[in-house]
């Protein structure tokens, strides 16, 4: 069962109506609504709250949700942030492909988008400043060159934590895509 149903079974299990578990959690009737129409994503307070009321931590129930979601779509997310490789286009493809189906790859998806996007800027500035400064084509496919290879490493790095369940970091400079 997907987090999101997870609040409302819980709710109809102890026989509360959505009135009554607003008044109980001191939250407002929308709010309860939003949440379990999967409208906005519950903030901590709210699901401490909804949590108290049904008899459950919902913070610890959905990190482990997400902990077991995440290994099993793990190969997904290992090519995603490989896919970095070869480019933003061959990276947004697998994001709008599996975005819907997993919040996982939506989220980490933007941060390899955002990755790849301040790289392409990167590529611009130093590639063009040594082409125009040095007037020198070598310089110029030296620095491209080394841009690719530091790019390359990062997110081959980013890949083997992923795959080992770690967390995974990004130089990013401009966020293009935000977080929800």
């Amino acid at each position: 069962m997907e987090f999101k149903n997870i609040i409302k079974e819980l709710r109809l299990r102890q026989g509360y109506s959505q009135v009554d578990l607003a008044e109980l959690s001191s939250l407002s009737l929308r709010t309860i609504q939003r949440i379990e129409n999967n409208e906005v994503e519950p903030t901590p307070y709210s699901l401490n709250q909804i949590g108290e009321v049904l008899g459950v931590n919902l913070n610890e129930l959905k990190n482990n949700i997400m902990k077991q979601k995440s290994k099993s779509t793990n190969s997904w997310n290992i090519l995603l942030h490989l896919s970095s490789i070869f480019g933003i286009i061959t990276t947004s493809i697998i994001w709008v492909i599996f975005k819907r189906k997993d919040e996982i790859i939506e989220f980490q998806g933007r941060d390899v988008i955002n990755f790849k996007f301040n790289w392409i800027l990167l590529y611009i500035v130093f590639g063009v400043s040594s082409l125009v400064i040095t007037q020198s084509w070598a310089l110029f496919i030296i620095a491209l060159v080394s841009l690719y290879s530091i790019g390359l490493i990062i997110s081959i790095y980013n890949s083997v934590q992923v795959a080992n369940n770690k967390d995974y970091t990004y130089p990013i400079f401009i966020r293009l895509l935000g977080h929800q």
